[in-house]
């Protein structure tokens, strides 16, 4: 049936003295910066928030500030402590005081879901053994954060995004009789989540992932534009 209407389709514009034109989809850029922060509470300042169910969702112009740190947005530029942070692959350090960029992934996409792993190597601890030894372990999961953004036409030229993600997180390590240093099996946590937030082309995002946007010190700060 679909064969079909097509075929008509295209002999009734034929008729018509034109040929079919199909466009071709809209493709983005997404770029993203994943940023370890400090696990403390921060002075935010937003004009526009957008809705979150549990979570920290700003764009446009906004700041968000731990003590004399700072990450701010005008909203088409991002800065870190008053410089812009390094794009992937530049040599130059990917900290700032207490912030850090994690990861600095980027990408074209189509409409629709959009999946990215970052993720670190399995961490490794001591455990002591019945006959008093120590014994190195590894941890049978991964530090991990899985995101996934599904890109759909919202208003005007803009677009209507829905945010997920997935974080696998260590805590604290558990303490070693007669041991100092902290070589303890860690914690392990997991946190999940979704926000939907409607975006400008060209404008930055900021979402925050853990209970409350803020405490798991990780956030993620992303800009959609049309390809070029």
């Amino acid at each position: 049936m679909q064969r079909t209407s097509v075929l008509a389709w295209s002999l009734t514009l034929g008729a018509l003295g034109a040929l079919p034109v199909f466009a071709a989809p809209p493709v983005y850029d997404v770029q993203m910066f994943v940023l370890q922060t400090p696990r403390e509470p921060a002075r935010i300042e937003a004009r526009r928030t957008a809705p979150a169910a549990g979570s920290l969702a700003v764009r446009g112009r906004f700041a968000i500030h731990w003590g004399d740190d700072s990450l701010d947005s005008d909203g088409t530029q991002l800065q870190l402590n008053g410089r812009e942070l390094p794009a992937p692959g530049q040599d130059r350090p990917a900290s700032d005081g207490r912030v850090s960029v994690l990861a600095a992934p980027r990408l074209r996409a189509p409409l629709g879901p959009v999946q990215i792993k970052a993720g670190t190597e399995p961490a490794q601890y001591f455990e002591r053994e019945a006959d008093g030894r120590f014994a190195l372990r590894t941890l049978p999961v991964t530090p991990e954060l899985d995101l996934e953004l599904t890109l759909a036409k919202g208003s005007g030229s803009g677009l209507h995004v829905t945010w997920g993600y997935r974080l696998v997180q260590l805590g604290k390590r558990a303490p070693l009789t007669g041991v100092t240093l902290e070589v303890g099996a860690p914690q392990v946590r997991e946190l999940s989540g979704r926000a939907e937030l409607d975006v400008t082309l060209g404008e930055w995002c900021l979402v925050g992932v853990g209970d409350g946007g803020l405490a798991s010190g990780l956030v993620v700060a992303f800009r959609i534009s049309a390809a070029r």
